[in-house]
Formats: structure tokens, C-alpha cells, sequence
């Protein structure tokens, strides 16, 4: 029932037939209506989901944001950030060039780095190892191989005797100190006396120092040259690279 009272079934022509009904209309009505919607769509702003999100992690990822998406607290941020940035870099500088100065006052001004020049020093160093030398050892002992400058040339030798000591070559080719034969276990030939000024028994003086080289037989060393003296030392040899470590 309709809301006048009239059945819709009542609705017929007068020869008791439905009336058609026009579907052509309704389709022009329903295309009508849709064009309307797509326009309404497109007449919308659009949603700025980019924006949104920049937004959104604005707090997190600050560089992200547009410059003119920005507070002016957070520009004055971003700028302090940039100013801070720079600081560190110039800082950064300014301290690796303080460690270069420094690495180069302790390896030339208190190290000296030698290359070994002959094989005086056989089997405890070769030609053309790297020795690393202190310059300004305090004290100086038996048994400790220095690099001293004799006749402007760069020496390495081992200390077997120290100041006011007294040094001999016995004709069996033993080194005796203070009339004690001394004993090494890192030489392994006799020590033969040189045909040379040097006489046996030497007593040394107060700064000096009688070397020889770990390389018995043919080592150039204080049993042709005499003592050392404390002012002809270059250094005490601290460490060394071997050749082998190159190849």
C-alpha cells in the first residue's frame, strides 16, 4: 500500500496493463548522479600524506623537514646544530694536526729510527733491519746494544764493559772483564785481539764504554777503533724489524 491507500499493483493502464518503465531515464539519472560525485572528488584538496608525515617525524628526523615547514625554534635549532657542526670539524683538525706535531717531536726529537748498515751485529741483527732507538737513555748498561757515531758514521754495537772498568783479549780469544771471563749466550764464535793500536789491558775512563759487535770475527768495533765515548752514542736500541718482516 502506498501512502495515499493505493496498492501499487493498482498503478495499470486503463486496459489493466502495468505501465512500461522508462530505463533509459534511470540510467541517464544514475550516470548523472556518479558525474556529480567524481566531480565533487576532484574539486576536494587533496590529502598531503607526505606532509603528514614529515609532520609526524619532524621530532626525529629534523633535516627532513622542509625549511619553510619550520618554527623559528626550530630553525634557531637547526642553526645552532650547524654552528656546533663546524666546531667540531675545525676542532677535529686542529687536534690531528697537534698529534702530527707530537709524533714528530717523539720519533725525530726523542726517537731516531736506523736502518742497520752492515752484519756486525750477527745473528741479532741483519743488514738493513730497522733498529728504533731512544736518544736519551738515562743510564747504560752491560749487555745493551747502542748505535754510536764513529768517524761520522752510524755504528751498532753490544756494551761489554762499562766506565773504569778494565777489558782483555787472552790469546785463546776470551774476553775477560775486571779479570772475569764473561759469558753470552747469544755469541756462539771467540773473540780474537784485533793487529791494532788498542792495548791490552784497557782500563776505561770515566765516560767510557768498550763495544763490540755480536759478530766476533769480522765486527768493526772498539778492539780496532778503542773505547766509546758517552758523547759519541746516538742511542740505546729499543726494538728492531727485521728484514724479513718486508718480503
Amino acid at each position: 500500500m502506498t501512502e495515499n491507500g493505493k496498492d501499487p499493483n493498482d498503478l495499470k493502464s486503463p486496459d489493466g496493463q502495468t505501465p512500461p518503465t522508462d530505463h533509459k531515464t534511470d540510467e541517464k539519472i544514475s550516470e548523472k548522479q556518479a558525474s556529480q560525485m567524481n566531480q565533487t572528488d576532484h574539486d576536494s584538496p587533496p590529502h598531503d600524506n607526505s606532509s603528514q608525515e614529515r609532520k609526524q617525524s619532524g621530532s626525529h628526523h629534523r633535516f627532513w623537514k622542509h625549511p619553510q615547514e619550520e618554527t623559528p625554534e626550530e630553525a634557531i635549532e637547526h642553526q645552532r646544530r650547524h654552528l656546533l657542526d663546524k666546531e667540531d670539524i675545525h676542532s677535529f683538525w686542529i687536534r690531528l694536526s697537534v698529534l702530527i706535531v707530537f709524533l714528530g717531536v717523539v720519533f725525530v726529537g726523542i726517537f731516531r729510527i736506523v736502518p742497520v748498515q752492515d752484519d756486525d751485529m750477527k745473528p741479532f741483527l741483519d743488514y738493513k733491519d730497522v733498529e728504533l732507538v731512544f736518544r736519551y737513555p738515562q743510564h747504560l748498561y752491560t749487555n745493551d746494544v747502542i748505535v754510536y757515531n764513529q768517524d761520522g758514521t752510524l755504528h751498532t754495537g753490544r756494551i761489554v764493559a762499562m766506565p773504569q772498568e778494565t777489558v782483555e783479549i787472552s790469546d785463546d780469544q776470551k774476553l775477560y772483564v775486571n779479570g772475569t771471563e764473561t759469558d753470552n749466550d747469544e755469541i756462539d764464535s771467540p773473540t780474537p785481539a784485533y793487529q791494532s793500536s788498542v792495548v791490552y789491558p784497557v782500563t776505561l775512563g770515566q765516560d767510557e764504554y768498550f763495544v763490540l759487535g755480536d759478530n766476533r770475527q769480522t765486527a768493526m768495533d772498539s778492539r780496532q777503533t778503542g773505547p766509546v765515548e758517552r758523547s759519541q752514542i746516538v742511542g740505546k736500541v729499543i726494538s728492531a724489524i727485521r728484514r724479513s718482516g718486508f718480503q
